[in-house]
């Protein structure tokens, strides 16, 4: 099994992207450092899985190294030649943690090759005014 990412853009503390933390396969990751613990977190990712070669692909972004429990966001997209956002939220309860996003895709064929491309990756803290925000 094989799968390219193809990653035009990645906005997120200007960190560097590697492979998934874990090595896990299909994934990519980036540490994502001076979080404000107990603040909440806007996570967007664009995504396009490729035409050809695949049913459909479910995309994962989650936070530390549990899939399940720490998820972020999760989507099941068919093949397009548009991009679809996928959004999600998260409270931090660390200074700094491990984003990873991840794609499987099922393919009709067996033919087990398929690209997804990801864009403009984006994490930011939510402000919520307080009341003195509010005073004039």
């Amino acid at each position: 099994m094989s799968c390219n990412f193809c990653l035009c853009l990645i906005n997120v503390y200007n960190s560097d992207l590697t492979t998934a933390i874990d090595n896990s396969p299909n994934s990519f990751s980036q540490t994502l450092s001076n979080l404000n613990r107990s603040s909440t977190y806007d996570f967007s990712v664009q995504v396009k899985p490729s035409a050809t070669g695949a049913e459909f692909c479910h995309i994962a972004a989650y936070l530390g190294q549990n899939a399940t429990s720490d998820t972020i966001a999760t989507a099941d997209l068919e093949p397009s030649d548009q991009w679809t956002a996928i959004n999600g939220e998260f409270t931090a309860n660390r200074s700094a943690d491990v984003l990873t996003i991840s794609a499987a895709c099922t393919s009709p064929d067996n033919s087990y090759t398929w690209q997804v491309y990801f864009d403009e990756v984006v994490v930011r803290e939510v402000y919520v005014a307080t009341e003195s925000d509010t005073d004039s």
